[in-house]
């Protein structure tokens, strides 16, 4: 069993309306210091295989085919210990 982290972001110069919203809103609630912010997804997979390198290659694959929006989003997929 190999429990692995997928992280799903919007790629460079994808403009996230979500993030300057919060980030917005943590200056107005006295959060200045704050000075950029990005958004994005994670998951844990539990992945049925004991080989690291075939468990991160079958979590970058559904990545590829269903997680990401592989247009607008970039991933990245790492084992946890």
């Amino acid at each position: 069993m190999t429990r692995i982290l997928v992280t799903i972001k919007l790629k460079n110069g994808v403009h996230d309306p979500q993030a300057e919203a919060v980030h917005h809103a943590l200056q107005d609630m006295g959060f200045g210091n704050v000075t950029s912010m990005t958004m994005g997804k994670q998951m844990v997979l539990d992945i049925n295989e004991d080989d690291h390198d075939k468990a991160i290659k079958q979590a970058e694959e559904m990545c590829r085919q269903l997680l990401a929006n592989t247009v607008l989003e970039r991933f990245e997929a790492q084992v946890l210990l």
